[in-house]
């Protein structure tokens, strides 16, 4: 207790982040490592979903790790597939990987969780959408996008907060691959952006595309990185085998700083482009 409250004299602290401490609940968290998924993403059908998940006993409480479980949920909750991993050290810390293929385009809950000898327990849960690969019936294109917008944080001691200030995420990757259209203007859509593809039904109208809902995670370099969920729309002008894009987004986004949680808000997003048709 002496421990923690020196450190909450160099740090604000968050009620959740010291609830867990005092808890005593063990370690777990998703690895970010290529090929593996470590956040809310999308994906092509056919595509594995690989885990890796490093557990720990808590720091302070020690007790023995026991049991570390994979579980895959559907859209209405319903257990799919579930997997127990091998502990090697219960006293130390371990490495472990799961791994699940979808069989249908849907939505899926992927949830990893860990448990101690004193039956204390804690999860990750991670959310996959699974989308059919789209034809591109009338074009790929791809190249860049800049998101201009403000960011706001909460403000933790010892650091500079932002209040309202401009930052930029620049050079996100972006292809998208059109669809068939029909008779009233509705066109499948698919979206690589980062890590992430997503298959929208979206519009189409005389050489321009509305594209809504595409989320993405893209990091920002504050005193810290934070991994920022987006959430834009994309308005993308054809004209002569270029796409020039505008639109708007938001996002969200959290990094843990000693004891206590730095919370950020990306807003009054706008967007900026340009991609080119590349052959199939």
């Amino acid at each position: 207790m002496a421990c923690v409250i020196g450190m909450m004299t160099f740090t604000s602290c968050d009620p959740d982040l010291m609830g867990e401490f005092l808890e005593q609940k063990p370690e777990i968290e998703l690895m970010e490592a290529e090929g593996h998924i470590w956040h809310n993403i999308g994906v092509r059908l056919g595509t594995e979903l690989d885990f890796q998940v490093k557990v720990a006993p808590n720091s302070g409480s020690m007790s023995e790790l026991t049991n570390v479980e994979f579980i895959v949920k559907d859209s209405e909750g319903n257990v799919l597939y579930s997997d127990s991993g091998e502990i090697e050290n219960p006293a130390g810390e371990n490495i472990i990987e799961f791994s699940y293929e979808p069989t249908a385009a849907s939505t899926y809950t992927c949830i990893v969780t860990v448990t101690d000898a004193a039956s204390k327990s804690k999860e990750v849960k991670t959310i996959v959408v699974c989308s059919e690969p789209v034809e591109a019936v009338n074009g790929i294109y791809s190249g860049k996008l800049n998101i201009n917008g403000y960011v706001t944080t909460n403000q933790i001691a010892g650091y500079e907060g932002y209040d309202h200030e401009e930052v930029s995420v620049t050079d996100v990757p972006v292809t998208l691959t059109l669809g068939d259209v029909d008779a009233e203007g509705n066109i499948l859509v698919g979206i690589d952006v980062e890590d992430t593809y997503l298959a929208i039904m979206s519009t189409m109208e005389e050489g321009t595309v509305t594209i809504n809902g595409i989320y993405f995670y893209s990091a920002i370099n504050l005193f810290v990185r934070v991994d920022v969920e987006f959430n834009v729309n994309i308005v993308g002008t054809i004209d002569e085998g270029v796409m020039t894009l505008s639109g708007t987004g938001t996002g969200a986004g959290e990094a843990q700083v000693l004891t206590a949680k730095l919370e950020v808000a990306f807003e009054e997003g706008t967007l900026e482009g340009t991609l080119e048709e590349v052959a199939e």
